[in-house]
């Protein structure tokens, strides 16, 4: 047999393309950041360009494609997904998630319910099925916490009214996102929506998040304990992290989605005696698995379909849609609390980038044969659009008076 048609394992042709993969998204992801833009949007195009729908493709190593998807690296782009949330989770904590407030509770509602609404009407009037009409519209809800945050300490509003509302409300909606995704996964059957299930499922899937909660958060931090594990190096850190992974075990034997049961450990290890060396273990950790989960998310994205002048143009709608709807959904109530139609607007278009929760929405829909490729291929152009224009307009927003909108609000 010649070497190059000698056949290659398949744990190895993954280890190649996870290698390859994750190399080219650190690349783009600081090519990204010195253009001050969100290095997400790098990781996701390194992973478009080097799929195997493009160079990893196009490229062959004795016969076989230089990057290939299959189910050993489908598998470290799940422990990605997981390690984001957890991640989140982590970040948050339960003391946050209570002083949320009544107005960012607003403001996440009408942040997510316009955009859910719009997507849902638009891909119904598309001819779409119930289960992608649905799904897509759950990727339309979240806001990326991450990237809004980012953008605010650029700008220097993070400790002002509106900066802080804002990361509330953001906060909120993907915890909102987060439930809405188990709900749709659970309600959906056959293709179409069971509505007396789905309300079913939502009383459910609510209750049993919030016991899954209350009990991490009342066992959790009592294991994570300086005293109790303070003999081996990196014990508490390896702990938190195995917990979260626990959870996500869980929460999918429960019949959640995993990823709740990775944010619902976060949340809990949040409030623990060891936050600050668990925070930095697994940043460390997510630096690593969240880049491959997001190259993934680029690299099982058809470019051909974006080129195509229907699907692009469905894309474009769809990005501009989401921008809009989730400006106007959050700036409505924000303008009750704020008094000012700029600062509201700012807070609105503040929520617009969808980021990493739309993505993970995106990647367990395709997972869960609920979207097309097509759909699929929409989806993320749509995140894509939403997570480069909203940082745009926030910052030219903030920028319009000589001190800025933010400044302002800190009179």
């Amino acid at each position: 047999m010649s070497v190059e048609n000698a056949a290659i394992d398949p744990l190895i042709r993954a280890v190649i393309s996870i290698g390859v993969l994750v190399f080219v998204a650190k690349v783009f992801a600081n090519i990204f950041a010195s253009m001050r833009l969100p290095p997400v949007l790098g990781e996701i195009l390194a992973g478009m360009i080097f799929g195997p729908y493009m160079l990893g493709g196009a490229i062959r190593v004795y016969g076989h494609p230089l990057v290939v998807l299959n189910e050993y690296v489908d598998a470290f782009a799940e422990v990605g997904a997981i390690m984001v949330l957890f991640a989140a989770g982590v970040s948050m904590g339960y003391r946050r998630l209570k002083k949320v407030g009544v107005w960012a509770a607003l403001i996440a509602v009408g942040g997510g319910a316009l955009p859910f609404v719009a997507a849902y009407t638009m891909y119904k009037a598309l001819g779409a099925s119930e289960s992608t009409a649905l799904i897509v519209a759950v990727a339309f809800v979240a806001t990326s916490v991450a990237i809004t945050v980012r953008v605010l300490e650029e700008l220097g509003c993070l400790e002002t009214d509106m900066g802080m509302l804002l990361v509330n409300s953001a906060v909120l909606d993907d915890v909102v996102g987060v439930i809405l995704l188990g709900v749709a996964s659970a309600a959906l059957t056959g293709g179409r929506l069971d509505i007396a299930a789905a309300l079913k499922h939502t009383i459910a899937y609510v209750t049993l998040w919030l016991v899954m909660l209350h009990v991490a958060i009342y066992v959790i931090p009592r294991i994570l304990t300086p005293d109790a594990l303070s003999e081996a190096k990196g014990a508490v850190e390896s702990v938190a992290v195995s917990i979260g992974f626990i959870m996500a075990a869980l929460s999918s034997a429960l019949g959640l989605s995993p990823i709740v049961g990775a944010y619902t450990a976060g949340i809990a290890v949040g409030e623990s005696k060891v936050l600050a060396r668990v925070r930095e273990f697994t940043e460390h950790m997510e630096i690593f698995f969240g880049s491959l989960f997001f190259a993934v998310v680029g690299a099982k994205v058809d470019v051909s379909l974006l080129l195509r002048e229907d699907i692009a143009l469905i894309t474009l709608v769809a990005g501009l849609l989401a921008l809009v709807t989730k400006t106007l959904g959050a700036a409505a109530p924000a303008y009750l609390r704020l008094k000012r139609l700029r600062d509201a607007i700012c807070l609105g278009i503040g929520m617009a980038p969808r980021g990493e929760m739309g993505l993970i929405v995106a990647s367990v829909a395709l997972s869960l044969g609920a979207v097309t490729m097509e759909v699929y291929a929409e989806t993320v152009g749509m995140v894509l659009i939403t997570t480069f224009l909203a940082p745009l307009l926030l910052s030219k927003l903030c920028a319009l008076s000589s001190r800025g909108a933010c400044e302002q609000l800190s009179r």
